[in-house]
């Protein structure tokens, strides 16, 4: 399908469930849903390149609220769509009910700075400024995109994932994560089912939260350790 079909679901106010399991069990996952989903090609082809760079605040205030359980959270990144040279800054919101609402500006350039144009705008509904924030960790994988039939659903699934902070980096060679997106989770998609008929249990771990357990040395993490253990079973990861 094209990019903008794929527009017309996507899906800024969702639920999000996310999936982590190994690159040896992707065509599997493929083979049992392929009938029921539509693929995203666009001029660079099916595997587009992602480059994102997050920002906390001195403390690592946005970090913690995550790892606390805490509701009505943000995020805060810009996204480098590499092979188009198409840049965003984007806020994510995890509210009280736990849905995830996105907003995002179109940027000029993949900086460390927030004053580009719009930056103010997105985050003056949010308790912080651009003076609050930081950049601290730097992410990319590759990813692909899947489309129900239906038009009520989007998959993606993010491979090669490899992150960088402060001269040293964390790489998953082996690792998928595939996260759905829908307007309200349903067990009934196809994607849910090919995952549960393949043992492979949801993982609410985000790859923000993934990259500063690993490279932030002395960071909270208690309430992590079960899923990043889950982690260390599933996959193979570097160091450097």
């Amino acid at each position: 399908m094209s990019l903008e079909e794929m527009d017309s679901i996507s899906l800024l106010n969702r639920q999000d469930t996310k999936y982590a399991f190994p690159l040896a069990q992707l065509g599997e996952v493929l083979l049992r849903t392929a009938p029921h989903y539509r693929v995203l090609e666009t001029d660079a082809g099916r595997l587009i390149g992602y480059q994102n760079r997050y920002f906390d605040t001195p403390t690592f205030k946005l970090f913690l609220d995550h790892h606390n359980g805490k509701r009505n959270r943000y995020k805060f990144r810009y996204r480098l769509y590499v092979d188009s040279n198409l840049c965003f800054f984007e806020r994510k919101f995890k509210n009280s009910k736990g849905r995830t609402l996105k907003k995002r500006v179109v940027v000029p350039e993949f900086t460390n700075h927030l004053n580009q144009p719009g930056i103010a705008e997105i985050l003056q509904l949010t308790p912080y400024s651009a003076q609050d924030l930081m950049p601290v960790l730097d992410l990319d994988f590759h990813r692909f995109t899947l489309a129900s039939h239906a038009m009520n659903d989007r998959c993606t699934f993010d491979l090669g994932l490899s992150i960088h902070r402060q001269g040293r980096s964390v790489h998953f060679p082996e690792l998928v994560i595939c996260e759905i997106k829908q307007g309200q989770f349903s067990r009934n998609n196809p994607l849910v089912r090919a995952l549960e008929s393949l043992h492979i249990a949801p993982l609410s771990l985000s790859k923000y939260c993934l990259g500063m357990l690993y490279l932030q040395p002395g960071i909270r993490y208690n309430r992590f350790k079960e899923k990043t253990l889950r982690l260390q079973r599933i996959t193979t990861i570097a160091h450097a």
